[in-house]
């Protein structure tokens, strides 16, 4: 186990930050964590105290969640949940982080959340207390990459309870009736749709999240070619370069493949087609898997197989992103953030991320395994072939904000791929500047 004291990221990782801060965190799923078992949670000398927790519903934040208000409910400490979707929790953290005394004392948070907050200090900088922690709690088991994740200039901001890994997920009856293998680039990625396609087996056979990860999936081929939204020396926006053409014509490239509405798919619509049986591949957040290999949701539940998403160029690494989960203490909350931070490490302790799989992939190393996790082995690929957490910078949300509608446009073939780099050039320059 690595051992992590007074945690310091020792790179920024290349990545993708989240659209609207809302790609990887709208994964939830059907399933919800209302089974999970109270565990060890020390709330001692708290007295009469009442913890607001806010945290989107879904089967793979549910079981963390649940363990927090069950395991911290006692000895005069209530914890109290209310149901309430992603975008819920999107207004209502903004919210409680600007005044000045909020209305939860422990928020859910994210990858691509964590620089804008962090850098305006709404969040209560961790890293005391994780190194006062780590052996009670077993800290240290925590993988490295999930703190890299939640980490802003040299600190940590959130303790990690799981993570979201792009992930591909694909129909192996089909594959092997058609005797295909997984691809494992683009221009692979086009070859087998066209197969299915031409087969007469699924009319679309691939769907994307684009309604809101279309810059996502730009930025990871862009990453994976060795380019970035942003030139390194001159801090500018670098959307004029060979590999952001590539990059954006390879999915232009997928455009026969998908579906004619694909624009208006996001993860839970993506979802709903490979149910259905509308869809023969997709690629998106692990956190939608564990779904598809529910047979009382679907009836290709056996059907479905999974893979390390195709990288840009053979040989190189996948095109894939890496979002973090975790909890995070408001700068603005008048409860002792030594008694939550405690909470908080209970609810991700070994037994309760143990009782998470198989929706969520914990953050603890080796929980999620091949045996009890039917996509971990794909996400274990991913994240030793490339896949990492976002640049953990303030300017790459909004700028992917601005330039994602541009992108689409090019995908979907409404405009060129020439025109929407421009187009994106301008909207990034700008939105870098305000």
């Amino acid at each position: 186990m690595p051992t992590i004291r007074s945690f310091k990221p020792a790179v920024v990782l290349s990545a993708v930050a989240l659209v609207a801060l809302a790609t990887a965190c709208s994964a939830g799923s059907q399933a919800t964590g209302n089974t999970v078992k109270a565990v060890d949670c020390d709330v001692s000398g708290a007295g009469q105290v009442t913890v607001n927790l806010l945290s989107y519903n879904s089967s793979a934040t549910d079981p963390f969640s649940n363990a927090m208000v069950k395991s911290c409910s006692k000895d005069g400490v209530e914890v109290k949940h209310a149901p309430i979707d992603f975008a819920g929790q999107y207004q209502k953290t903004s919210t409680t982080l600007a005044g000045g005394q909020g209305t939860y004392d422990v928020i859910g948070m994210y990858s691509g959340a964590v620089p804008g907050y962090a850098n305006t200090k709404k969040l209560m900088p961790l890293g005391d207390l994780f190194d006062k922690y780590a052996d009670e709690y077993g800290l240290d088991e925590i993988d490295p990459v999930m703190l890299e994740g939640v980490s802003y200039d040299g600190e940590l901001y959130a303790l990690p309870t799981m993570s979201n890994v792009i992930t591909m997920v694909y129909r192996e009856d089909i594959f092997e009736k058609l005797d295909l293998e997984p691809p494992t680039t683009y221009e692979e990625l086009v070859t087998v749709a066209e197969k299915i396609q031409d087969a007469g087996e699924i009319k679309s056979p691939l769907a994307l999240p684009l309604a809101d990860n279309s810059s996502t999936f730009f930025e990871q081929l862009l990453r994976a070619q060795g380019g970035g939204y942003l030139d390194p020396d001159t801090k500018k926006p670098a959307l004029d370069t060979p590999e952001a053409k590539t990059a954006l014509q390879a999915l232009a490239d997928l455009r026969p493949v998908m579906d004619p509405e694909v624009a208006a798919f996001d993860q839970p619509r993506v979802q709903q087609q490979l149910m259905n049986g509308k869809a023969a591949m997709a690629i998106m957040y692990s956190g939608r898997m564990a779904d598809l290999s529910n047979p009382e949701l679907t009836p290709y539940a056996e059907k479905f197989a999974f893979a390390a998403p195709p990288a840009a160029e053979e040989g190189g690494p996948v095109a894939a992103t890496v979002s973090v989960d975790g909890w995070s203490i408001p700068a603005n909350t008048d409860i002792d953030p030594d008694l939550l931070f405690r909470m908080m490490a209970a609810s991700i302790s070994a037994d309760a991320s143990e009782q998470a799989v198989p929706a969520a992939f914990p953050a603890r190393q080796g929980i999620a395994t091949e045996e009890n996790t039917p996509y971990a082995a794909a996400v274990q690929e991913a994240l030793a072939n490339g896949a990492a957490t976002p640049p953990m910078e303030t300017w790459l949300g909004n700028m992917q904000n601005a330039t994602s509608p541009l992108l689409l446009q090019a995908i979907i073939g409404k405009t060129s791929v020439d025109a929407a780099l421009a187009d994106s050039g301008t909207a990034a320059e700008k939105a870098l500047s305000d």
